[in-house]
Parts: C-alpha cells; sequence; structure tokens
C-alpha cells in the first residue's frame, strides 16, 4: 500500500495511528517504510522534544530509506506499506513507486490528505483509469481509497472565528488563498457577519493600495492573457486515456481505407493546432 504524504506533522500522525492499531491488534503489524529523507529529520525532531507516546524510531517494523538506491529496492518487496512524498502526488518519491504499482490490481493507494485540482492525486481520486508520469503512460489498476479526517486546515467555521476574534477590522479583509467557490462562499460569509467594510477576492496581477482610513482602491486591473479556471484541464491524463485506446480503435474500423481516413483526419487536426 502506498501513502502519499507531507514530510511535516502528517507522516507523523499516520505512523502513530499505524503502530496505534498494530498495538490493538486491529491490524498486521506489517513492514512500514517511510521513504522520505525529509520526514525522517521531521520524526528524529518530534521524538526528541515530545514526551511520551511511541519512540517512532525504534520500532523493529518500521523503517526509514536514505538513499534512491534504498528506495528503489522497495519495489522488490511485497506486503509492506510506503509512505512519501509529495501528499498530493506531484512530486518526489511518490511518484516512482505510482509509476510501479498502479498497473497493479492488488496494490492499493490511500489518499490522506486534500488532492487539489489538476494534481495527479486528484486525477486518482476521481477515478482515472489512465494516468502520465515521468513521460510514462500508466494505467490505474490498483485500488484507490481516500481518508479525508487528516487535514489540520482550519475550515469554514474556524476561519470565521479567528478573524472575528481579531476584529473590529476598520478596512479590508483579501482573501488570496483558495478555490473560487470555496473563497465566494467565505467572503460572502464575512459580507454578511459584518466582519469588514470590505471583503476583497483579487484576482492575478491586480494591484492595490492602501491607505489608512479609506477604502481599498484597485489600481491595476487584472491580466488579460491568463484564463483563471477553478479546475484546470489536464491534457496529459486526457492523451494517456486516448494514446492507450488508439491502436485498438483503429483496428475496430471495418477498412484499412477508413483507418487511413481517421489516420488522416488527426493529421490535419494536428496542423491545425499547431497554427493557434
Amino acid at each position: 500500500m502506498l501513502i502519499p504524504s507531507f514530510a511535516v506533522e502528517r507522516t507523523q500522525v499516520i505512523l502513530e495511528d499505524l503502530l496505534a492499531l498494530f498495538a490493538a491488534k486491529r491490524l498486521k503489524p506489517v513492514n512500514v517504510f517511510v521513504d522520505s529523507p525529509l520526514a525522517e529529520l521531521v520524526t528524529r525532531a518530534t521524538q526528541r522534544y515530545r514526551n511520551g507516546g511511541f519512540d517512532l524510531m525504534s520500532v523493529p517494523n518500521i523503517g526509514f530509506t536514505h538513499t534512491v538506491d534504498e528506495s528503489k529496492r522497495l519495489e522488490k518487496m511485497s506486503g509492506a506499506i510506503i509512505i512519501a512524498g509529495s501528499g498530493m502526488c506531484q512530486g518526489g518519491r511518490i511518484r516512482h513507486h505510482l509509476l510501479n504499482n498502479l498497473p497493479l490490481s492488488q496494490s492499493r493507494v490511500l489518499l490522506v490528505g486534500y488532492q487539489v485540482a489538476g494534481t495527479l492525486g486528484a486525477l486518482l481520486r476521481d477515478g482515472a483509469k489512465h494516468v502520465r508520469i515521468s513521460g510514462h503512460d500508466v494505467p490505474v489498476r490498483a485500488d484507490i481509497a481516500m481518508i479525508e479526517t487528516y487535514s489540520t486546515h482550519a475550515d469554514r467555521p474556524e476561519l470565521l472565528k479567528w478573524i472575528t476574534q481579531h476584529g473590529p477590522i476598520s478596512s479590508s479583509v483579501f482573501l488570496v488563498h483558495g478555490e473560487g467557490p470555496a473563497l465566494t462562499t467565505l467572503a460572502k460569509d464575512l459580507s454578511d457577519n459584518a466582519v469588514a467594510p470590505y471583503v476583497i477576492t483579487p484576482t492575478l496581477g491586480e494591484t492595490w493600495n492602501l491607505t489608512p482610513g479609506q477604502g481599498p482602491n484597485k489600481t491595476v486591473e487584472a491580466r488579460t492573457d491568463v484564463q483563471m479556471q477553478t479546475n484546470p484541464p489536464d491534457w496529459t491524463a486526457d492523451f494517456a486515456v486516448f494514446e492507450s485506446s488508439i491502436a485498438k480503435r483503429l483496428r475496430a474500423l471495418p477498412s484499412d481505407a477508413a483507418r487511413q481516413s481517421a489516420v488522416a483526419s488527426l493529421s490535419r487536426a494536428m496542423k491545425q493546432a499547431e497554427g493557434f
């Protein structure tokens, strides 16, 4: 089982939970490998300053890899849990493990955090049957599971409480981090609760002038050359699906003439796209 995880805090919490499950005999004590040098450093620091609990560095069935070769040797094992970064599968050693394990029906990927739209983690969460990793088209036969309770970010009620406690706010609140629908909802809640006279969700390229005693003044408009999208499309995933099916679809056509016509149509479409 692969667990994509952030090195700081998330990995340590997961290790604690796994050890608790092992100790309670609710889970067979399998080997767990943390394939992240940064996660090991953070875990050591956690152990140095903690009081009580499990000693994560001395449990026999928890191991930490250090080199790339050690990471690659994990592929020869079975029945183990591998925890590696990054949490949204956008980089790090987890991509190597996904490349080798996603095609295997006996493997499982356990996503333990929020997956931003457009990331590899989000594609897996949403049921993609093919993905593209490091230039390779990878079929997804592994079981994909999701646990949504590990996030330690404040949700909307906590954010509202925090901002309200810092009031009164005489001028503006700028919301600059989050996806479109969530920002819109939070902005409405802040306005409805009269937290501040102005609640602004700026877009890329805008410049705002803030003057004490006055409302915010936008001096530069948003960029027009960048299309802001809530769910950016991932053409590599679409291409992986298309590429994996095109040969089969061509062979299924009724004649060589039909196949030649389809190839010619694809060629024309590519030339037209190149002219954009």
